[in-house]
């Protein structure tokens, strides 16, 4: 992994073998990044996501190992009420059966492993951004004003 920071972005090249959700993480606690927000591409050997399901909010995770080309990553890096530090992150994986049949693998990103390289392009946030439960979800959410709705 490589990457260089001028001004508020961060661009991140990642090479085989790293897994792209730890280098993001390890790139943000390097350079104190509590908020941000970041897209990318790149090629990868196996990833796993997953679904949340509405009715439930069970998550359902995915998994393949393949030549997965990732047509497109974007997530954000936010605060929790404790202080730590989350990621929300999701990705579109393409790849080709033995058929040469392509399809698509997308959902919420879990984990990912580089095939080749991957390019990361994270833009820093110049205050923090907090995460808040959604009351009509229930699903965490990023809170952009102190009560987290704004009326009309």
């Amino acid at each position: 992994m490589d990457y260089r920071k001028t001004g508020n972005t961060v661009y991140i090249r990642m090479d085989k073998g790293e897994e792209i959700v730890t280098t993001i993480e390890q790139v943000c606690q390097k350079e104190h990044i509590v908020s941000a927000t970041f897209f990318g591409i790149g090629c990868c050997s196996k990833a796993t996501v997953f679904s949340r399901f509405p009715d439930t909010l069970e998550d359902k995770p995915h998994s393949r190992e393949d030549c997965l080309e990732m047509e497109h990553i974007a997530g954000s890096i936010s605060v929790e009420d404790d202080g730590s530090i989350t990621h929300h992150i999701h990705a579109v994986f393409t790849y080709i059966d033995m058929n040469q049949h392509q399809h698509v693998f997308a959902g919420h990103l879990l984990n990912a492993e580089i095939l080749y390289t991957a390019e990361i392009t994270l833009l820093v946030a110049e205050e923090p951004i907090q995460r808040m439960t959604d009351p009509i979800t229930g699903i965490r959410v990023i809170k952009l004003s102190e009560t987290g709705h704004i009326s009309n």
